[in-house]
C-alpha cells in the first residue's frame, strides 16, 4: 500500500498492484479444489478465479488503452 502513497501515475500502480492481487488470489482458488472437501467452497473457489480472470483481463486492456502496454506482472496464471 506504499506504493500507492504518492504513486505517479496512480491510476497505473493501482491495476499493476491489483493484477498482482488478483493472480494471488486466482492461485489460492485453484489450490482449493485439491486441497479440501467442501463442495460450497469448491463452488466459491471457482467463482473467484472466473471473476478475476475477466478483471485481471479488462485491467490489463484499460492500461494498456492509457499507458501503451499490459501490466508487468502479466496476466491470468497458467493453470
Amino acid at each position: 500500500m506504499d506504493e500507492l502513497d504518492g504513486a505517479k501515475p496512480f491510476d497505473r500502480t493501482f491495476i499493476d498492484m491489483m493484477i498482482t492481487h488478483h493472480q494471488g488470489a486466482i492461485r489460492m482458488a485453484r489450490a482449493k479444489p485439491a486441497k479440501g472437501g467442501n463442495a460450497q467452497l469448491r463452488t466459491i473457489a471457482r467463482a473467484i478465479v472466473s471473476a478475476q480472470k475477466r478483471e485481471i483481463t479488462e485491467m490489463n486492456r484499460w492500461r494498456k488503452q492509457s499507458y501503451g502496454g499490459s501490466s508487468p506482472s502479466g496476466g491470468v496464471p497458467a493453470s
